[in-house]
C-alpha cells in the first residue's frame, strides 16, 4: 500500500487542469527541452524546435501565478521523488541481503512513487512543460548571448511563429486555468467540466512522428524528471 504520508500535499490537482497543450506541440517544439527519459524523447529532435513570439504570446495570457503554483508544487513532488528513489536503492538492498519485512517495504515505496510521478506527468501535459521549455530555451540564449537580458533574449532573438490574431485574443495576464480560487476576480477563469477551456488550447504542430507516437502513448513522462 502506498505511504500517504510521504506524498506531498500540493496546491492544485494536476488532473483537474484543463489539458492546453496539444500532444504535436508537445512532442515536435517542447520535448527537446524538457528533462525527459530516452523513452519520453522523440526519436529525431526536431532540429528547428524553438520558442516563439507566438508562444510567448500564449504563454503571457496566463496570469503570472499560474506558473508560481505549478513550479511549487513541482518542487514538493521532484523533491519528494528524489528522497523515495534513495530510500528505494537502500531498500532494494535490504530485500538482497534477506532482511525481514524489506520486501513489503519495497513494494510500498513503489507504490507511493508511482502516485506522485503519475501527478507529476499530468502536470506537465496539461500545462507545465510550457513554463520548463521557455525558462530552457531562454536560459540557453542568454548564455549564447551574455549581453542580453532575458526580455532582450525574448524580444531579439525569437522568431514570430504563427503570430496571428488568436495569440493576442485575450489581455496578457487575463487567463486563470487552475482549479482553485484565482487570485482576483475579474479573471477568465478556465473550467475542465465546462469546456470553456477549448478555444484557449495552445495551436498544435503536427508531424507524422508525434502522431505515431500518440498511437503508441506510453512515454513513461516522468521518469528523468
Amino acid at each position: 500500500m502506498p505511504l500517504l504520508d510521504r506524498v506531498p500535499e500540493i496546491q492544485v490537482d494536476p488532473l483537474a487542469i484543463p489539458p492546453l497543450v496539444p500532444f504535436g506541440l508537445f512532442y515536435n517544439i517542447l520535448a527537446p527541452f524538457l528533462p525527459l527519459s530516452e523513452a519520453s524523447r522523440p526519436k529525431k529532435v526536431n532540429p528547428h524546435a524553438t520558442w516563439t513570439l507566438e508562444l510567448e504570446c500564449h504563454y503571457q495570457k496566463f496570469h503570472p501565478s499560474t506558473w508560481d503554483i505549478l513550479r511549487a508544487d513541482e518542487w514538493l513532488d521532484d523533491t519528494a521523488c528524489d528522497d523515495l528513489a534513495k530510500e528505494i536503492v537502500h531498500v532494494e538492498e535490504e530485500d538482497r541481503a534477506g532482511i525481514p519485512g524489506a520486501r513489503l517495504r519495497l513494494m510500498d515505496l513503489r507504490d507511493t512513487i508511482e502516485i506522485i510521478r503519475r501527478r507529476r506527468s499530468a502536470r506537465w501535459w496539461s500545462l507545465f512543460s510550457l513554463d520548463h521549455a521557455r525558462g530552457t530555451w531562454i536560459t540557453q540564449q542568454i548564455d549564447a548571448h551574455p549581453e542580453f537580458t532575458w526580455q532582450e533574449v525574448l524580444y531579439r532573438c525569437t522568431p514570430p511563429g504563427n503570430l496571428n490574431d488568436r495569440a493576442i485574443s485575450v489581455p496578457s495576464g487575463s487567463v486563470w486555468p487552475l482549479p482553485i480560487k484565482p487570485p482576483r476576480d475579474n479573471l477568465l477563469v478556465l473550467n475542465l467540466a465546462s469546456r470553456n477551456w477549448e478555444e484557449h488550447v495552445l495551436p498544435d504542430v503536427c508531424s507524422a512522428e508525434s502522431a505515431a507516437a500518440l498511437e503508441r502513448l506510453d512515454l513513461g513522462l516522468v521518469s528523468d524528471i
